[in-house]
């Protein structure tokens, strides 16, 4: 099968007859364009395709130019990026711990992320969100998820504040600072910063979700936000980007080795994770990369230096899961060894219907269940049917993902990434001793309320609605934790610290403390 045959069908679920979202796929080879396409339509309501200039937003792709921005400040000794980050925002800053502006670029601060302390508060992220809310909510943190370089633990906050600092630091509008030193020095003539979701986008690619059932969800972005997010772009124009780092044009060779080349954690680990981008081996192969996720776009940025391979995906929508296709479009160009990134043995056990919930740090919940027979996962929008597959696991309708059932266990397997969960039930009252009540979180002016319903326990949020609380065990005994699912916002760990006091762990916020105030 040629190369090309093989990349197209990776994108099967985007070349189908059917009218749906999809992407821009651009793949090169030692300077030449290897392959090229556009999949699928940028507006599914007016049937309009995707061209090689449909803007997509790109998510955390954006980090890069935001990290770059800052080393172009140190370039001009205007800043250096072993100061505290108190010499340029002390007034943004309330927890004790100090923190420079390497650790903010390279993601481990231990600093909360700023969506999920703006989802506790009960705003979503398709409200119309501003920088003002951002700059806010980070303003009022008075702990740190742990010591700083003790991890990498990815946080959006860290590059909002960096965007803060360009803007004092340069006495320019952010935005202004990175389209006069980077994207219009490197042409990037279709790369901007949305910063204003009013701003009318020329060629716009609108964001669907695929629950991987023919049915698509219209997901609008309404931020008007920059530094984590909100770069505009086409493949095309992040090539340019990609040339900078191998022959740098705007900025210096050292300037660049301090983007690409992680830390070492106090652990001695090497992170992975440097300046504004991920770095790694994949199969005995340096790269770097990034990935992007907001609404339903997606976006991925992936490059071998020493191969001349770069590779670039933005899409619409979640229906190819882009961290996977990017090394699956490396191994066909390569030529490399393919391996099996899970195996499963194959058996005919019987689901397991109900909920499931993980009991590791990143709280995940999901539910299964049978209609008539047929097994079900319950997602965001809808009802999406399991479909066995040879290996023994099922896929989530025609989405890329798929779920391995072993007796009251499952693995959730979304690309690279496996999650294992656990069979729970909804706690019983009197088998606790959580309190009911109203609870608040001072640091972030956050209201729950634990309610006893039919003899079960109940967490209420005044946007959210209602969730079960689900006890996480370990074989020997209920602990006092417990899972909670008030949608894709606000999954949740909660652990009782004392008669009055609950602490509430998210994936990148940890100990958010909640006193019962009645």
């Amino acid at each position: 099968m040629e190369t090309v045959t093989k990349i197209d069908y990776i994108f099967s679920n985007w070349s189908k007859d059917s009218v749906c979202p999809g992407g821009q796929v651009i793949v090169r080879l030692k300077n030449k364009i290897l392959y090229k396409k556009n999949f699928g339509y940028a507006n599914l309501e007016h049937y309009v395709p995707i061209t090689d200039k449909s803007i997509f937003h790109v998510a955390s792709v954006s980090k890069q130019f935001t990290v770059l921005s800052m080393l172009l400040l140190q370039e001009d000794r205007k800043l250096n990026i072993d100061d505290d980050i108190r010499k340029y925002i002390g007034d943004l800053i309330s927890f004790n711990e100090p923190v420079t502006l390497r650790n903010l670029m390279n993601n481990n601060t231990g600093i909360p992320d700023q969506w999920e302390l703006l989802n506790v508060k009960g705003i979503k992220l398709n409200d119309c969100i501003t920088q003002y809310d951002l700059i806010e909510t980070i303003k009022h943190i008075n702990h740190l998820n742990f010591s700083p370089e003790e991890k990498y633990l990815y946080s959006n906050s860290n590059y909002t504040l960096i965007a803060e600092i360009v803007k004092r630091v340069s006495g320019k509008d952010f935005i202004s600072f990175v389209n006069e030193r980077i994207f219009k020095p490197l042409g990037m003539d279709y790369t901007f910063i949305r910063s204003n979701v009013s701003t009318v986008v020329n060629n716009y690619a609108y964001s669907y979700i695929d629950e991987g059932n023919e049915k698509y969800f219209y997901c609008p972005l309404n931020m008007s936000v920059y530094g984590a997010t909100s770069v505009n772009t086409c493949a095309e124009d992040l090539l340019k980007i990609i040339n900078n780092y191998m022959e740098p044009k705007i900025c210096s060779e050292k300037t660049i080795e301090l983007m690409l080349n992680a830390p070492i954690l106090k652990s001695g680990n090497v992170s992975e994770y440097a300046g504004g981008l991920m770095v790694g081996e994949y199969k005995g192969l340096r790269y770097f990369e990034h990935g992007g996720v907001d609404a339903g776009y997606r976006a991925h940025m992936f490059c071998i230096p020493d191969k001349q391979l770069d590779i670039i995906i933005l899409s619409n929508t979640n229906s190819v899961v882009l961290s996977a296709a990017v090394r699956e479009i490396c191994d066909i160009v390569l030529e490399l060894p393919y391996n099996e990134s899970f195996t499963f043995k194959s058996c005919d056990n019987i689901i397991p219907f109900g909920n499931f919930s993980s009991t590791g740090d990143e709280p995940l919940h999901i539910k299964i269940l049978d209609i008539c027979g047929t097994p079900f996962i319950q997602r965001e929008n809808s009802l999406t049917k399991l479909i066995k597959l040879d290996d023994g696991s099922y896929s989530i309708g025609n989405l890329k993902e798929k779920i391995y059932f072993e007796n009251d266990k499952l693995t959730y397997i979304v690309g690279r990434k496996q999650n294992q969960l656990v069979r729970v039930q909804p706690s019983v009252c009197e088998e606790h001793e959580l309190k009911t009540g109203k609870y608040f979180c001072n640091e972030h002016e956050s209201f729950i309320e634990i309610k006893e319903i039919n003899g079960i326990l109940n967490v209420y949020h005044n946007r959210y609605g209602y969730s079960p609380l689900f006890s996480i065990t370990d074989g020997k005994g209920i602990h006092k934790k417990f899972m909670f699912d008030l949608g894709e916002e606000f999954q949740a760990f909660m652990e009782i610290v004392d008669s009055n006091t609950l602490n509430i762990n998210l994936c990148r916020s940890y100990n958010l403390k909640y006193i019962k105030v009645d």
